[in-house]
């Protein structure tokens, strides 16, 4: 009768897709179904076992051959486009806040606790300009001149949550993440002056910057190419909102300073490219 262990690994063998036989097939065992049809006759048992100890080589090495991708984690560099009322610069929308294009630092994380989804986390350090010639165009008073010199807003953010990694080619992944987190923000400081002719600055305004943390999301989607066994690069676009409270205190010319607040929602689209180191054997 047919050599029962060496039947068993043949038949594993046969179930093997077409993708997978080519790989076991690279490593030079190019004449393994003939070793499995043999295997599978009684007038060879000598052969057999021969065969049976083949495949058991072959099933080991082409196990590791096959092992998943697991997932990366790379650095990232890329630009924050504002959103909503964080980009207003309409006098009538009191949540206004005047952003402008920034630039953004991601440390990404994705690691699959199966074949496709697993866990992400992500540090980010963005920061966003102030489009202070809106500013001073509203503040404008008859017989002066406004200018208004404005700092950045800087954000620091972590976030965990969900991580879907979708194979469309060899090479090719989409990877999706939603996350939720915590970031601190903080507001641009602000230099307004007003002056006459021939008379200087006659009224000027200094609002310091605040500080304020508040609860943050994150959802992304991108393209991970892996270039090599241990290198990807990602192209991931995020859309991430946070709505801290700033306490600000505001100075007048006269040395006058006033304490007051308000709550600043933010929302950005971010676009970053990012190298990474991939876990697992990968392709």
């Amino acid at each position: 009768m047919p050599y029962a262990p060496c039947n068993f690994f043949a038949a594993r063998l046969r179930s093997f897709s077409t993708a997978q036989k080519r790989r076991i097939q690279i490593l030079g065992y190019l004449k393994f179904e003939y070793y499995v049809r043999e295997n599978s006759s009684p007038m060879y048992p000598t052969n057999s076992a021969k065969a049976f100890a083949l495949v058991i080589i072959t099933c080991l090495i082409g196990t590791k051959t096959l092992s998943q991708d697991k997932g990366y984690i790379g650095l990232g560099f890329g630009g924050s486009t504002p959103l909503g009322s964080f980009a207003s610069t309409d006098p009538n929308n009191e949540d206004a806040g005047f952003a402008t294009i920034g630039l953004s630092i991601d440390l990404s994380f994705g690691y699959k606790l199966g074949e496709r989804f697993g866990l992400a986390a992500l540090i980010r350090s963005q920061a966003n300009g102030v489009d202070a010639q809106a500013i001073a165009d509203q503040l404008v008073l008859p017989g002066y001149t406004v200018t208004v010199e404005a700092g950045n807003y800087a954000m620091g953010g972590f976030f965990v949550g969900g991580y879907g990694s979708f194979p469309i080619s060899g090479k090719l992944d989409l990877d999706t993440r939603g996350l939720i987190g915590f970031a601190s923000t903080s507001s641009p400081t602000y230099n307004i002056r007003y002056s006459a002719m021939g008379v200087g600055d006659v009224l000027t305004f200094k609002q310091t910057s605040a500080t304020g943390g508040a609860f943050a999301y994150n959802l992304g989607a991108g393209l991970r190419w892996n270039v090599g066994r241990k290198v990807c690069l990602v192209w991931m676009l995020d859309y991430m909102g946070t709505n801290p409270e700033f306490e600000f205190t505001l100075t007048n010319i006269d040395g006058t300073a006033t304490r007051s607040r308000y709550d600043q929602p933010i929302t950005t689209f971010n676009s970053s490219i990012s190298i990474g180191y991939r876990f697992g054997s990968g392709s």
